[in-house]
């Protein structure tokens, strides 16, 4: 199935599951338990699981417009975290079916945890699932690990899986929620006037959506580079995607946040919606410095000089 036959029906679902009222409701704690069986029941969550296990056996690069759609709808359910556990589940033969799975790895938060029974980890061993029961819950995030592993780097000579898919899905989590707020931008700028003439013809106004633009367009090239080359992220690639999209977030709430006024603060507005998934997503995994950190630390540390390291860890 190509990328639009498989996006569009996603979509679609998307949008019945998660109305603008829908995502207030499960912002309160009210979950209807029926949004997760409809998931469950599309096959979607098996996309990148083997076919060996019943799954679609996709490849991430195909998935990747999945987790943009759900940054767009700003879902705040692990979906995108399930998808990525359930692959990984499957590979080491553990049962893989059950219900919302989030993604341990360094982290100040964990999106969707409140919503989650399972947290899944990786070390030298393999991936495992730990229980969140009792977990004390903070807003919309628990955080149960204390674990101070590097994302990407080496643990007893192995890299991890988890870490790199985790970075490229939170990087599209916020390309998607960043570009439905652009859109969203250009829409209340043709809309508003001010002095009889539309506030969008406003020269600074312009010139801060291309440079909020630019920001969103660059982390998607990223996160598209992170999975063209191999069936999973690129360690080093997935890091710079991290990093860009990361950085990408405050520039793009900023400017959306400035262009709307105090309406977008309101939570009758759905640009809050998307911003608090944008920054969520940003610290999920951990935000611009810590992969700026990681990356150098693997620069300085690799024999190869730097172009060399990026063109055959990133383009080969």
């Amino acid at each position: 199935m190509d990328e639009i036959g498989l996006l569009e029906p996603f979509d679609r679902m998307l949008a019945d599951l998660f109305s603008s009222a829908t995502l207030r409701q499960i912002g309160r704690g009210e979950l209807d338990p029926e949004i997760w069986i409809t998931l469950e029941s599309s096959g979607f969550l098996d996309a990148l699981v083997c076919e060996e296990s019943g799954g679609a056996n996709l490849s991430f690069a195909t998935v990747l417009p999945l987790f943009l759609a759900l940054g767009r709808r700003a879902v705040p359910l692990p979906v995108g975290e399930t998808i990525v556990a359930r692959a990984l589940l499957a590979q080491a033969g553990s049962d893989y079916r059950l219900g919302p799975i989030v993604l341990g790895v360094p982290s100040l938060i964990l999106p969707g945890a409140e919503h989650s029974n399972f947290v899944l980890t990786e070390d030298s061993r393999g991936v495992k699932l730990q229980r969140l029961d009792g977990v004390e819950t903070v807003g919309a995030s628990r955080d149960p690990l204390s674990r101070k592993e590097p994302a990407i780097g080496m643990e007893e000579g192995r890299v991890t899986k988890t870490a790199p898919a985790a970075a490229v899905l939170y990087a599209a989590l916020i390309v998607g929620a960043s570009e439905a707020v652009l859109e969203m931008c250009v829409d209340y700028a043709l809309q508003r006037t001010q002095f009889g003439k539309p506030i969008a013809r406003q020269q600074v106004l312009q010139q801060n959506l291309a440079l909020a633009s630019e920001h969103v367009v660059a982390a998607r090239m990223a996160c598209e580079t992170a999975v063209r080359h191999s069936s999973w992220p690129s360690p080093l690639a997935a890091a710079s995607a991290k990093l860009i999209a990361s950085r990408a977030a405050p520039v793009v709430a900023g400017i959306a946040h400035g262009l709307h006024g105090a309406i977008g603060i309101s939570g009758e507005h759905d640009l809050n919606l998307l911003i608090r998934r944008i920054h969520a997503s940003r610290l999920a995994g951990g935000a611009e410095n810590y992969w700026a950190g990681l990356i150098g630390r693997e620069i300085l540390a690799d024999p190869r000089s730097t172009l060399d390291l990026v063109r055959e860890e990133m383009f080969s």
